[in-house]
């Protein structure tokens, strides 16, 4: 059942995704057996990371997560 298998409803993780370098995919366990796989895009510039779920933005993984 992988990593989340034996993980609490709620919890996650953050992996790279094979979409490509500038993605990532958030893992959520949505209930016992159901899990919910969310693709962000990451964009770098010099002073600042963003993160962008479908068109929505976000400053910080946390902020997500909240």
């Amino acid at each position: 059942m992988g990593i989340l298998g034996e993980c609490k409803v709620g919890d996650l993780i953050i992996r790279p995704s094979s979409r490509g370098a500038n993605f990532l995919t958030i893992t959520w366990k949505f209930n016992s057996d159901m899990f919910v796989h969310l693709p962000l895009k990451e964009i770098k510039t010099k002073t600042m990371t963003s993160y962008f779920l479908g068109n929505h933005p976000f400053e910080s993984l946390d902020e997500i997560i909240e």
